[in-house]
């Protein structure tokens, strides 16, 4: 009972210290840690030329018009390396070392589409001069992309040049006359068979790969004439859609207390440009944690200043903090009265469940992280509020980290609580290299969503059909009598094939794997087992913004 009463006193102490630290800051408390600034230069947005609009989570980078200085510290209000530079009515966006022109930016789908400039003036059969190098924060649009291959300069007397397979064309454009010294062809990336793509590069001078739009590469008009004028070059000029995922990273915070993150020159995270014109370094209102009882049903939020609230804990700050200190005069006047009234019983049990529910330091055999929200574990004293259903982390006594999606057992090899990623393993597949042993591996998409990282391994197994007219189809080492079984690797979960390319299969199964051993995999670098016992990354809902609206609609 002590213990109670001098926490309640300590809790109005904090409240009387808050309310006479705002009056004596004439109602600029909250602006004073990080600097003001002016809102209207992250909300202003700017042409270059007629089509594309450059505006929040893309700067202009070659002009002052969309730099904010806080403190005497510049920062651009965007996410790091998109910064565009409008050069004669064209933008430019930088991937890498080099130079892409954008063609557009649809801020409602977070994609931007940006063509090589050397494809878009080069000619009717463009020479690409380099691979696409992405940033952090940029990926690939999928299922939108796919790609062509450039074998340039050829050695015209090597085997595979004199016959080439008939998906690689040559490319006969007059254009492209003074870009080679020997031969060069082009290939449909779907097209092309690894076994078949080793042998071009050692007798190439150079093998490029360029991403263009699917829906016009399979366009017959491009695809019959791929090597020639009005085939892949006019393709190319059409450019290629990237995305950016609103949700990832230090900006989530910022957006979701609705403000703008902004970085600096070296494209580090500076903090959170609010929307009233004071700057944080962390996001523009008090957050919280959300609280659930044992049905999944949602109470509220629990806010660090002791409040439980019915919808968020941003609402509230804001409206002390943009209230004019002598409108706010009367308010707090009437507040340093009634906290000198003990604290209701909600109140007071709102505040004692937010202090309860911090971070734990957790150790499962060599693994360390931390338990936050919305994980709970095993061995870890922490009320059930403080977790959400469904989230559960358990070590083992092999001192392996697992948690449970329906019915199936994975792995936790790391929790990224920025990115909302666990990476985890499917511990219900076997550890042998026979292909008729796997099945498919599936999340709790209620919970969880597969991300950008991810790609899919589909295996078909006992198949009637030969390899020799299967594009893009790997063969396997079968250890199943009567037929063959093949992979194919595809950044689409529902991509799949036409049902009688195969002929009869006994079975198939679909696993997704980590996109960094797609390479390794093709190349023969990496076993079937390799890849699927490498796992894949996963992003828990949870906590995001689109999936408690549906939750609290149903």
């Amino acid at each position: 009972m002590r213990r109670y009463g001098l926490a309640l006193l300590g809790s109005h102490a904090s409240h009387l210290l808050l309310l006479f630290w705002f009056i004596a800051s004439d109602g600029e408390g909250a602006t004073a840690a990080g600097g003001t600034y002016d809102d209207a230069i992250c909300a202003r947005p700017i042409f270059c030329g007629e089509q594309v609009e450059i505006k929040y989570p893309f700067y202009l980078s070659n002009t002052t018009d969309q730099v904010v200085v806080v403190d005497g510290n510049t920062r651009y209000c965007g996410y790091p390396w998109l910064g565009i530079i409008c050069d004669h009515d064209r933008a430019i966006l930088r991937l890498g070392n080099y130079n892409y022109t954008v063609l557009d930016i649809n801020h409602d789908n977070h994609t931007v589409t940006v063509a090589d400039p050397d494809a878009l003036d080069g000619g009717g059969c463009p020479r690409v001069k380099h691979n696409v190098t992405l940033p952090e924060v940029l990926t690939f649009s999928s299922p939108s992309n796919d790609s062509v291959t450039f074998f340039f300069d050829c050695n015209p007397t090597a085997d595979v040049v004199l016959r080439p397979p008939p998906y690689i064309r040559p490319i006969n454009c007059s254009s492209f006359v003074d870009f080679q010294l020997w031969p060069s062809f082009v290939a449909a990336q779907p097209d092309v068979d690894v076994r078949d793509e080793r042998g071009w590069l050692g007798v190439c001078k150079e093998v490029v790969v360029a991403p263009l739009l699917k829906d016009l590469l399979v366009n017959e008009e491009y695809y019959g004439k791929l090597g020639g004028d009005g085939g892949y070059g006019a393709v190319l000029k059409h450019g290629f859609q990237l995305s950016w995922d609103p949700t990832a990273g230090m900006c989530h915070e910022c957006e979701v207390s609705r403000g703008r993150c902004s970085y600096g020159t070296k494209n580090e995270f500076l903090g959170c440009l609010c929307s009233d014109g004071h700057v944080s370094k962390t996001d523009c209102g008090e957050l919280g944690r959300c609280s659930y009882d044992g049905n999944t049903t949602f109470l509220g939020c629990l806010c660090s200043d002791g409040r439980a609230s019915n919808t968020d804990c941003v609402h509230h700050h804001h409206a002390l903090e943009q209230m004019h200190p002598l409108c706010a005069l009367p308010l707090l006047i009437t507040l340093l009265l009634i906290s000198s009234v003990p604290l209701s019983v909600q109140e007071s049990d709102a505040f004692f469940r937010y202090t309860n529910c911090t971070t734990a330091s957790y150790q499962c055999g060599s693994l360390k992280l931390d338990v936050d929200y919305p994980f709970s574990a095993n061995g870890v004293d922490r009320p059930n509020y403080c977790s959400y259903p469904g989230y559960r982390l358990i070590c083992n006594p092999d001192n392996k980290l697992m948690i449970h999606m329906n019915s199936t057992v994975f792995q936790v090899t790391d929790i990224d609580y920025g990115n909302k990623f666990p990476a985890v393993i499917d511990q219900t597949q076997p550890q042998e290299t026979c292909p008729d042993r796997y099945h498919n591996t599936t999340i709790d998409e209620s919970r969880f969503m597969y991300t950008d990282l991810d790609q899919f391994l589909t295996v078909y197994v006992n198949c009637s059909a030969k390899s020799s007219s299967l594009p893009f189809i790997y063969d396997l080492l079968s250890c199943v009598s009567g037929g063959s079984s093949y992979y194919r690797l595809h950044k689409n979960k529902d991509d799949s094939l036409e049902s009688d390319i195969l002929g009869s299969c006994s079975s198939s199964f679909v696993v997704p794997f980590n996109s960094t051993m797609a390479g390794s995999l093709a190349a023969g670098n990496s076993s079937l087992v390799d890849v699927i016992r490498g796992g894949f990354t996963a992003r828990w809902k949870v906590g995001d913004q689109r999936y408690r609206r549906k939750r609290l609609l149903q």
